[in-house]
């Protein structure tokens, strides 16, 4: 096979999240020297932790601005004189769900700026 197309099916398998050894024996035994596949292999990992990051960076700022709104939106109904009674009570829920799904976003994308390398997922599913 020509280098070009080994090339682009390491790079494929590495953001699907294969292990980085197994894409290293496939370069090797279709004839890719040590140095050669380790150089391909960093620039790889590289571009798949810079997409990583991108994510997380994404998921970060969407999770505060939803932990905003929820402390917003909580301040809110508390200022428009909404009392946790049973029946007004109820919308507080909003802002319940609008804070849990912030921290949820917020902790996710926190993994994936500060530790990329430990995301084994395809990373065209990230944004699940």
């Amino acid at each position: 096979m020509e280098l070009e197309k080994l090339a682009t099916e390491a790079r494929a398998k590495i953001i699907w999240g294969e292990s980085l050894e197994r894409v290293r024996q496939y370069l090797q035994t279709n004839g890719v020297g040590e140095k050669q596949a380790s150089a391909l292999l960093a620039t790889f990992q590289e571009e798949r932790q810079a997409a990583i990051r991108s994510t997380g960076k994404k998921k970060t700022i969407l999770g505060t601005a939803a932990l905003g709104g929820a402390t917003l939106s909580w301040y809110l109904l508390l200022w428009l004189g909404f009392s946790f009674n049973h029946q007004a009570g109820k919308l507080f829920t909003i802002p319940v769900a609008l804070g849990l799904f912030g921290l949820w976003q917020l902790y996710a994308g926190l993994e994936m700026l500060l530790a990329p390398q430990m995301e084994k997922r395809d990373v065209s599913h990230l944004e699940d």
